[in-house]
């Protein structure tokens, strides 16, 4: 089994979250932001350079909030990380074809997967909370 490791990244908007997809660039495929882990990473360390990698972001991941996906041989442990709306994201063009921040009913629409849906909403929660 292959370990990943990323974030659900948010961003707030008038009170509302607003979060970032990217379109995988081989598959088409709307995901989170994570990448392959590195024998010498923690977890957390594997997100925040998969996620810079990605996206161009520099995040701090919120380990409060773990969800663990599984798809295919892969296992993705995903955390959460909040941004400020005014960043700039530069995609990795070899990997993601394209991005958007979504509202979370347009989110849910973009996303595939039921685990992945069910990440969305648990995120959802995990923020109306904070």
């Amino acid at each position: 089994m292959n370990n990943e490791s990323g974030a659900i990244i948010f961003q707030m908007r008038n009170d509302q979250p607003y979060f970032l997809l990217l379109q995988d660039a081989k598959t088409g495929f709307w995901r989170f932001s994570y990448g392959r882990n590195h024998s010498e990473e923690s977890f957390i360390e594997s997100a925040n350079r998969s996620i810079m990698e990605e996206t161009n972001l520099r995040v701090n991941v919120d380990s409060t909030f773990v969800n663990v996906l599984s798809i295919d041989d892969t296992q993705i442990t995903l955390f959460i990380a909040e941004v400020k709306p005014d960043v700039h994201v530069r995609l990795d063009d070899e990997k993601i074809s394209g991005m958007g921040w979504f509202d979370y009913v347009t989110a849910k629409q973009y996303l595939s997967l039921i685990s992945q849906k069910e990440a969305l909403n648990q995120v959802l929660v995990f923020v109306e909370k904070s």
